[in-house]
């Protein structure tokens, strides 16, 4: 069977080497306060609890959040990811938080869904950073390729400042013709 050519012009292309280049500005917001309900049976059998699928060892020898933390670590520093935790989860939380600095956790005082969390966190960046390019990463997900993973948050990055008037610092002025 011939591949099908006609739709090459729109497919994106991976650039290649941009999965070890630090994304200048960018912070990571990592989303690790929900409660996991739907999975308690699974984490039960993994763990011996109903814990909270992003700090459960589901796959190897890293939790879901660890994973997502070593995921970001090329793109984002220590210094510019956030994590936001659930209060009645900090006990399962802090052992595995040594990729974060004390002050980059936020704690919401219970799980309220995605959309306050992700409020609260920010409410707390742009008291430090108000013009901060932030990335969301959900902490119970698994991506099974995490150089394409990486390539396609840098190049977001690059995408959002681009439009938002803000010339990256790996890119040259741009010279009007004439």
């Amino acid at each position: 069977m011939e591949p099908d050519v006609r739709n090459q012009e729109r497919q994106p292309r991976i650039e290649r080497g941009v999965t070890q280049e630090r994304t200048d500005g960018l912070w990571a917001l990592v989303l690790a306060g929900g409660d996991g309900t739907r999975l308690q049976e699974l984490t039960r059998l993994i763990s011996g609890a109903p814990i909270p699928k992003q700090y459960c060892r589901i796959l190897g020898d890293r939790s879901l959040l660890e994973a997502t933390f070593a995921r970001i670590a090329a793109l984002v520093p220590r210094e510019r990811r956030l994590v936001i935790v659930n209060r009645g989860h900090l006990e399962l939380a802090w052992p595995q938080l040594a990729a974060v600095p004390a002050r980059n956790v936020v704690v919401q005082p219970e799980n309220r869904d995605t959309g306050p969390g992700v409020l609260l966190s920010l409410l707390a960046l742009a008291r430090r950073q108000p013009h901060a390019t932030v990335a969301l990463f959900p902490s119970d997900h698994h991506v099974g390729d995490e150089r394409r993973f990486r390539t396609h948050v840098a190049r977001m990055a690059r995408l959002v400042l681009a439009a938002m008037g803000v010339l990256p610092p790996w890119r040259a002025p741009l010279r009007a013709a004439g």
